[in-house]
Protein backbone atom coordinates (compact mmCIF):
# COMPACT_ATOMS: atom_id res chain seq x y z
CA UNK A 1 0.00 0.00 0.00
CA UNK A 2 1.38 3.40 -0.97
CA UNK A 3 1.43 6.38 1.34
CA UNK A 4 -1.45 8.73 0.69
CA UNK A 5 -0.88 12.37 -0.12
CA UNK A 6 -2.75 14.82 2.06
CA UNK A 7 -5.01 17.23 0.17
CA UNK A 8 -6.86 19.70 2.31
CA UNK A 9 -7.94 18.21 5.63
CA UNK A 10 -7.93 14.50 4.81
CA UNK A 11 -6.15 11.71 3.03
CA UNK A 12 -7.13 10.85 -0.51
CA UNK A 13 -6.88 7.51 -2.27
CA UNK A 14 -6.73 7.53 -6.07
CA UNK A 15 -7.18 4.35 -8.07
CA UNK A 16 -6.40 4.21 -11.78
CA UNK A 17 -8.27 1.30 -13.33
CA UNK A 18 -6.93 -0.32 -16.48
CA UNK A 19 -8.33 -3.35 -18.30
CA UNK A 20 -5.89 -4.99 -20.71
CA UNK A 21 -6.36 -7.51 -23.50
CA UNK A 22 -3.57 -8.31 -25.97
CA UNK A 23 -2.22 -4.80 -25.54
CA UNK A 24 1.51 -5.40 -25.95
CA UNK A 25 1.94 -2.94 -28.82
CA UNK A 26 1.15 0.32 -27.03
CA UNK A 27 0.88 -0.61 -23.34
CA UNK A 28 4.34 0.58 -22.28
CA UNK A 29 3.70 4.12 -23.53
CA UNK A 30 0.44 4.29 -21.62
CA UNK A 31 1.95 3.14 -18.33
CA UNK A 32 4.92 5.49 -18.76
CA UNK A 33 2.51 8.40 -19.22
CA UNK A 34 0.85 7.50 -15.90
CA UNK A 35 4.19 7.31 -14.12
CA UNK A 36 5.01 10.76 -15.56
CA UNK A 37 1.89 12.40 -14.14
CA UNK A 38 2.51 15.52 -12.06
CA UNK A 39 0.22 14.00 -9.43
CA UNK A 40 2.23 11.19 -7.82
CA UNK A 41 -0.31 9.82 -5.35
CA UNK A 42 -2.03 6.98 -7.23
CA UNK A 43 -2.49 3.23 -7.36
CA UNK A 44 -2.64 1.68 -10.83
CA UNK A 45 -4.67 -1.53 -10.75
CA UNK A 46 -4.50 -3.49 -13.99
CA UNK A 47 -6.90 -6.34 -14.62
CA UNK A 48 -5.82 -8.48 -17.56
CA UNK A 49 -8.80 -9.91 -19.42
CA UNK A 50 -7.11 -13.12 -20.60
CA UNK A 51 -4.33 -11.79 -22.86
CA UNK A 52 -2.43 -14.27 -25.03
CA UNK A 53 0.45 -12.00 -26.06
CA UNK A 54 3.23 -10.39 -23.98
CA UNK A 55 0.91 -8.03 -22.09
CA UNK A 56 1.47 -9.77 -18.73
CA UNK A 57 5.26 -9.73 -19.12
CA UNK A 58 5.21 -5.99 -19.87
CA UNK A 59 3.07 -5.27 -16.81
CA UNK A 60 5.32 -7.36 -14.56
CA UNK A 61 8.37 -5.35 -15.66
CA UNK A 62 6.63 -2.16 -14.58
CA UNK A 63 5.57 -3.74 -11.27
CA UNK A 64 9.24 -4.45 -10.55
CA UNK A 65 9.98 -0.76 -11.17
CA UNK A 66 7.04 0.81 -9.31
CA UNK A 67 5.22 -0.54 -6.24
CA UNK A 68 2.16 1.61 -7.06
CA UNK A 69 1.27 -0.81 -9.89
CA UNK A 70 -0.68 -4.01 -9.25
CA UNK A 71 -1.83 -6.80 -11.58
CA UNK A 72 -4.97 -8.92 -11.40
CA UNK A 73 -5.12 -11.88 -13.77
CA UNK A 74 -8.60 -12.76 -14.98
CA UNK A 75 -10.59 -14.67 -17.53
CA UNK A 76 -11.98 -12.97 -20.62
CA UNK A 77 -15.23 -11.33 -19.54
CA UNK A 78 -15.26 -8.18 -21.68
CA UNK A 79 -14.55 -4.53 -21.02
CA UNK A 80 -17.68 -3.58 -19.03
CA UNK A 81 -17.49 -6.50 -16.59
CA UNK A 82 -13.74 -6.05 -16.28
CA UNK A 83 -14.03 -2.39 -15.26
CA UNK A 84 -16.91 -3.26 -12.93
CA UNK A 85 -14.69 -5.75 -11.10
CA UNK A 86 -11.94 -3.15 -10.90
CA UNK A 87 -14.23 -0.60 -9.22
CA UNK A 88 -15.14 -3.21 -6.60
CA UNK A 89 -11.62 -4.52 -6.05
CA UNK A 90 -10.50 -1.78 -3.67
CA UNK A 91 -12.29 1.24 -2.28
CA UNK A 92 -10.90 4.66 -3.16
CA UNK A 93 -11.97 8.29 -3.09
CA UNK A 94 -11.61 8.62 -6.87
CA UNK A 95 -11.37 6.20 -9.78
CA UNK A 96 -9.87 6.97 -13.19
CA UNK A 97 -10.72 4.69 -16.13
CA UNK A 98 -7.76 3.96 -18.38
CA UNK A 99 -7.38 2.31 -21.79
CA UNK A 100 -4.29 0.30 -22.70
CA UNK A 101 -3.29 2.14 -25.86
CA UNK A 102 -3.52 5.89 -25.18
CA UNK A 103 -1.10 8.41 -23.71
CA UNK A 104 -2.08 10.60 -20.77
CA UNK A 105 -0.97 14.21 -20.78
CA UNK A 106 1.04 15.09 -17.63
CA UNK A 107 -1.63 17.21 -15.90
CA UNK A 108 -4.57 14.83 -16.39
CA UNK A 109 -4.83 13.57 -12.81
CA UNK A 110 -4.17 16.94 -11.21
CA UNK A 111 -6.70 18.82 -13.34
CA UNK A 112 -9.53 16.41 -12.58
CA UNK A 113 -8.70 16.11 -8.89
CA UNK A 114 -8.57 19.90 -8.56
CA UNK A 115 -12.06 20.09 -10.08
CA UNK A 116 -13.34 17.38 -7.73
CA UNK A 117 -12.41 19.50 -4.71
CA UNK A 118 -15.27 21.87 -5.62
CA UNK A 119 -17.92 19.14 -5.22
CA UNK A 120 -19.35 17.38 -2.18
CA UNK A 121 -17.99 13.86 -1.85
CA UNK A 122 -21.39 12.43 -0.85
CA UNK A 123 -22.93 13.28 -4.25
CA UNK A 124 -22.17 11.02 -7.25
CA UNK A 125 -19.71 12.86 -9.50
CA UNK A 126 -18.25 12.25 -12.94
CA UNK A 127 -15.66 14.59 -14.43
CA UNK A 128 -14.62 14.19 -18.06
CA UNK A 129 -12.51 16.12 -20.52
CA UNK A 130 -11.77 16.69 -24.17
CA UNK A 131 -9.22 14.50 -26.00
CA UNK A 132 -6.68 14.94 -28.77
CA UNK A 133 -7.24 12.29 -31.42
CA UNK A 134 -3.95 10.88 -32.73
CA UNK A 135 -2.82 8.14 -35.11
CA UNK A 136 -0.79 5.08 -34.13
CA UNK A 137 2.41 7.18 -34.10
CA UNK A 138 0.83 9.92 -31.95
CA UNK A 139 0.51 12.38 -34.82
CA UNK A 140 -2.47 14.64 -34.15
CA UNK A 141 -5.50 13.97 -36.34
CA UNK A 142 -7.95 16.20 -34.44
CA UNK A 143 -6.79 18.67 -31.74
CA UNK A 144 -10.25 18.43 -30.17
CA UNK A 145 -12.38 15.30 -30.31
CA UNK A 146 -15.35 17.15 -28.84
CA UNK A 147 -15.29 20.03 -31.32
CA UNK A 148 -14.27 18.13 -34.45
CA UNK A 149 -15.61 14.59 -34.11
CA UNK A 150 -18.31 13.77 -31.56
CA UNK A 151 -20.10 17.09 -31.31
CA UNK A 152 -20.51 19.44 -28.34
CA UNK A 153 -19.98 18.31 -24.78
CA UNK A 154 -23.04 17.87 -22.61
CA UNK A 155 -23.63 17.89 -18.88
CA UNK A 156 -27.42 17.99 -18.65
CA UNK A 157 -29.55 14.92 -18.05
CA UNK A 158 -31.94 15.40 -20.99
CA UNK A 159 -29.11 15.18 -23.47
CA UNK A 160 -27.16 12.41 -21.73
CA UNK A 161 -30.29 10.27 -21.77
CA UNK A 162 -30.22 10.36 -25.58
CA UNK A 163 -26.53 10.20 -26.42
CA UNK A 164 -23.24 9.33 -24.80
CA UNK A 165 -20.93 12.34 -24.73
CA UNK A 166 -18.39 10.85 -22.30
CA UNK A 167 -15.31 8.88 -23.33
CA UNK A 168 -14.46 6.53 -20.49
CA UNK A 169 -10.68 6.91 -20.65
CA UNK A 170 -11.08 10.68 -20.24
CA UNK A 171 -13.27 10.40 -17.14
CA UNK A 172 -13.02 10.20 -13.37
CA UNK A 173 -15.69 9.19 -10.85
CA UNK A 174 -15.89 9.56 -7.09
CA UNK A 175 -16.69 6.77 -4.65
CA UNK A 176 -20.29 7.92 -4.23
CA UNK A 177 -20.86 7.19 -7.92
CA UNK A 178 -18.87 3.94 -7.88
CA UNK A 179 -21.13 2.63 -5.12
CA UNK A 180 -24.19 3.26 -7.29
CA UNK A 181 -22.84 0.80 -9.88
CA UNK A 182 -24.08 -2.55 -8.60
CA UNK A 183 -24.33 -4.77 -11.71
CA UNK A 184 -23.56 -4.91 -15.42
CA UNK A 185 -26.75 -6.42 -16.82
CA UNK A 186 -28.38 -4.27 -19.47
CA UNK A 187 -25.57 -1.70 -19.56
CA UNK A 188 -24.58 -0.64 -23.07
CA UNK A 189 -21.37 1.05 -21.96
CA UNK A 190 -20.18 1.85 -18.46
CA UNK A 191 -19.09 5.42 -19.25
CA UNK A 192 -22.55 6.32 -20.58
CA UNK A 193 -24.34 4.61 -17.69
CA UNK A 194 -22.23 6.35 -15.04
CA UNK A 195 -22.60 9.69 -16.84
CA UNK A 196 -26.39 9.31 -16.73
CA UNK A 197 -26.30 8.69 -12.97
CA UNK A 198 -24.03 11.67 -12.37
CA UNK A 199 -26.26 13.88 -14.56
CA UNK A 200 -29.31 12.73 -12.59
CA UNK A 201 -27.58 14.23 -9.56
CA UNK A 202 -26.68 17.38 -11.55
CA UNK A 203 -23.03 16.50 -11.07
CA UNK A 204 -21.68 15.69 -14.54
CA UNK A 205 -18.76 18.04 -15.17
CA UNK A 206 -16.89 18.77 -18.40
CA UNK A 207 -13.37 20.18 -18.57
CA UNK A 208 -12.80 22.02 -21.84
CA UNK A 209 -9.20 20.90 -22.13
CA UNK A 210 -7.67 17.76 -23.68
CA UNK A 211 -6.08 15.42 -21.14
CA UNK A 212 -5.35 12.43 -23.38
CA UNK A 213 -3.76 11.53 -26.69
CA UNK A 214 -6.54 9.21 -27.88
CA UNK A 215 -4.83 6.75 -30.17
CA UNK A 216 -6.58 5.43 -33.26
CA UNK A 217 -5.14 2.29 -34.83
CA UNK A 218 -6.09 -0.88 -36.67
CA UNK A 219 -7.72 -2.54 -33.64
CA UNK A 220 -10.09 0.16 -32.42
CA UNK A 221 -12.91 2.43 -33.58
CA UNK A 222 -13.20 6.13 -32.85
CA UNK A 223 -15.81 6.08 -30.11
CA UNK A 224 -18.95 8.01 -30.84
CA UNK A 225 -17.38 9.66 -33.85
CA UNK A 226 -17.94 10.03 -37.56
CA UNK A 227 -16.86 6.50 -38.37
CA UNK A 228 -19.08 5.07 -35.66
CA UNK A 229 -22.15 6.89 -36.98
CA UNK A 230 -21.40 5.70 -40.51
CA UNK A 231 -21.12 2.09 -39.34
CA UNK A 232 -24.48 2.41 -37.58
CA UNK A 233 -26.15 3.60 -40.75
CA UNK A 234 -24.50 0.79 -42.76
CA UNK A 235 -25.78 -1.76 -40.24
CA UNK A 236 -29.24 -0.29 -40.48
CA UNK A 237 -29.23 -0.52 -44.26
CA UNK A 238 -28.07 -4.15 -44.28
CA UNK A 239 -30.14 -5.42 -41.34
CA UNK A 240 -33.26 -3.31 -41.78
CA UNK A 241 -33.43 0.14 -40.26
CA UNK A 242 -36.65 -0.39 -38.33
CA UNK A 243 -35.71 -3.58 -36.51
CA UNK A 244 -32.19 -2.44 -35.69
CA UNK A 245 -33.36 0.97 -34.52
CA UNK A 246 -36.02 -0.48 -32.24
CA UNK A 247 -33.48 -2.89 -30.83
CA UNK A 248 -31.17 0.01 -29.97
CA UNK A 249 -34.02 2.06 -28.51
CA UNK A 250 -34.94 -0.81 -26.21
CA UNK A 251 -31.34 -1.31 -25.12
CA UNK A 252 -31.07 2.39 -24.30
CA UNK A 253 -34.37 2.31 -22.42
CA UNK A 254 -33.20 -0.71 -20.41
CA UNK A 255 -29.99 1.03 -19.38
CA UNK A 256 -31.89 4.17 -18.44
CA UNK A 257 -34.38 2.11 -16.43
CA UNK A 258 -31.46 0.90 -14.30
CA UNK A 259 -30.55 4.53 -13.62
CA UNK A 260 -34.18 5.24 -12.70
CA UNK A 261 -34.32 2.27 -10.31
CA UNK A 262 -31.36 3.36 -8.20
CA UNK A 263 -32.47 6.96 -7.74
CA UNK A 264 -34.24 7.82 -4.48
CA UNK A 265 -37.76 9.22 -4.69
CA UNK A 266 -36.41 12.56 -3.48
CA UNK A 267 -34.24 12.95 -6.58
CA UNK A 268 -35.60 15.89 -8.55
CA UNK A 269 -34.75 14.33 -11.92
CA UNK A 270 -36.50 11.01 -11.41
CA UNK A 271 -39.74 12.31 -12.94
CA UNK A 272 -37.84 13.51 -16.02
CA UNK A 273 -36.42 10.04 -16.60
CA UNK A 274 -39.81 8.39 -16.12
CA UNK A 275 -41.36 10.77 -18.64
CA UNK A 276 -38.81 9.70 -21.23
CA UNK A 277 -39.13 6.00 -20.39
CA UNK A 278 -42.93 6.15 -20.74
CA UNK A 279 -43.03 8.14 -23.99
CA UNK A 280 -43.87 5.13 -26.16
CA UNK A 281 -47.16 4.61 -24.26
CA UNK A 282 -48.47 8.11 -25.01
CA UNK A 283 -50.69 9.15 -27.92
CA UNK A 284 -48.78 10.25 -31.01
CA UNK A 285 -49.22 14.01 -30.56
CA UNK A 286 -47.95 13.80 -26.98
CA UNK A 287 -45.05 11.62 -28.13
CA UNK A 288 -44.16 14.34 -30.63
CA UNK A 289 -44.03 17.13 -28.06
CA UNK A 290 -42.19 14.99 -25.50
CA UNK A 291 -39.51 14.06 -28.03
CA UNK A 292 -39.31 17.67 -29.20
CA UNK A 293 -38.74 18.67 -25.59
CA UNK A 294 -35.91 16.17 -25.16
CA UNK A 295 -34.44 17.07 -28.56
CA UNK A 296 -33.66 20.60 -27.42
CA UNK A 297 -29.98 21.21 -26.90
CA UNK A 298 -28.93 18.03 -28.68
CA UNK A 299 -26.64 17.75 -31.63
CA UNK A 300 -28.89 17.26 -34.63
CA UNK A 301 -27.25 14.07 -35.86
CA UNK A 302 -29.10 12.14 -38.53
CA UNK A 303 -29.41 9.04 -36.39
CA UNK A 304 -30.99 10.94 -33.48
CA UNK A 305 -33.48 12.66 -35.76
CA UNK A 306 -34.47 9.39 -37.45
CA UNK A 307 -34.87 7.67 -34.09
CA UNK A 308 -37.09 10.49 -32.84
CA UNK A 309 -39.22 10.17 -35.97
CA UNK A 310 -39.52 6.42 -35.38
CA UNK A 311 -40.70 6.85 -31.78
CA UNK A 312 -43.28 9.44 -32.79
CA UNK A 313 -44.70 7.36 -35.66
CA UNK A 314 -44.17 3.94 -33.98
CA UNK A 315 -43.53 2.45 -37.41
CA UNK A 316 -42.53 -1.19 -36.96
CA UNK A 317 -43.22 -1.13 -33.24
CA UNK A 318 -46.00 -3.74 -33.25
CA UNK A 319 -44.12 -6.05 -35.58
CA UNK A 320 -40.96 -6.00 -33.53
CA UNK A 321 -40.51 -8.97 -31.19
CA UNK A 322 -39.46 -7.62 -27.79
Amino acid sequence: MIDLEVRGSGEMKINILMSTYNGEKYLSQQIESIINQTEKNWHLIIRDDGSKDDTIAIIEKFINRDTRIELIRGENIGVIASFFQLTKYEKADFYFFCDQDDVWLPEKLKMMLDEAQHHEKQIPLLVYSDLKVVDRNLNILYPSMIKEVTGPACTNLKEVMRRNCVTGCASMINNALAEKWVNTEGIIMHDWYLAQIAAAYNNLIYLNHPTILYRQHENNVLGGGKGNLTSKLVDMKSNGYTNLAWREILREQKQLSHVFSILPETNENKKTIKKYLDVINEVWIKRFFIMLHFQKGNTKKIYLILRTWLIVTKIGYKKFRF
